[in-house]
């Protein structure tokens, strides 16, 4: 596993979740379908907090990340 968690997470969403493009997700939400994928992959490296993930994870390509009045939302895009 080469690739950085927060790069194979898109992916993993990607592939494995057919209503995941265009959804917005809170970052509790988003959060726990990371832990989610860490638990099916099986990862061995230290996992990140839910603080350290939101901010690695909204600069990857696929995911677009939204500032609102409320809270932030994250949204996954189809990157092809």
């Amino acid at each position: 596993m080469n690739k950085d968690p927060y790069t194979c997470f898109v992916a993993f969403m990607l592939e494995n979740y057919e209503d995941v493009v265009g959804k917005q997700y809170r970052g509790r939400d988003l959060y726990q379908k990371f832990n989610e994928f860490w638990s099916t992959t099986g990862r061995g490296e230290y996992k990140p907090n839910q603080t350290k993930f939101l901010e690695m994870v909204k600069k990857r390509k696929g995911v677009v990340f939204k500032k609102t009045s409320k809270f932030n939302c994250y949204e996954i895009v189809d990157s092809e």
